[in-house]
């Protein structure tokens, strides 16, 4: 979680992290270093309402998907993240995969988290047409005790995201 990201680096335990949303300190430094497409999934035979209807739908969430969740709802629906039906709680994307795919609710997830099961069938990708949501990714460290190596990581991510 993010929060536990921004910790280990406060601490000195790790020295550089990528979150996926902004994190607030005088001491970190974050900068976005790429972006995720968020897609809401169901399994194949499950009924998706539009996006005005989707609050009466179950959800499956997961530990930070508060933050995806309202990402998405005020990029595709317009509208303020409003109060959802949670029909399951997991801290495993993975697990989420496989309790959509099996018919028992809806989810918002990073696009990329949900290819190997769409690709496999067992789950849809919802995109609603011309509302498609983007999420930034954020790169911190503590920009007082910045390790050496941590430029040349940086360095790295921005030329393989140049290259894609």
């Amino acid at each position: 979680m993010a929060e536990d990201v921004v910790g280990s680096i406060q601490s000195g335990e790790a020295d550089l992290g990528f979150v996926h949303r902004q994190v607030a300190s005088t001491r970190l430094t974050a900068r976005t270093v790429d972006r995720e497409e968020l897609v809401l999934i169901a399994a194949p035979a499950h009924p998706v309402p539009p996006p005005e209807g989707l609050a009466a739908a179950g959800f499956v969430t997961y530990d930070e998907s508060e933050d995806v969740f309202a990402c998405w709802f005020g990029q595709v629906a317009g509208a303020a993240l409003p109060q959802l039906r949670s029909c399951a709680h997991f801290e495993e994307l993975e697990e989420v995969l496989d309790w959509v795919a099996a018919g028992r609710g809806l989810s918002i997830v990073p696009a990329d988290c949900a290819q190997a099961h769409a690709a496999s069938g067992r789950l849809d990708i919802h995109r609603p047409e011309g509302r498609r949501c983007f999420n930034s990714i954020f790169a911190i460290h503590d920009t007082i005790q910045a390790h050496p190596l941590v430029q040349r990581v940086l360095d790295a991510v921005a030329a393989r995201h140049a290259l894609a």
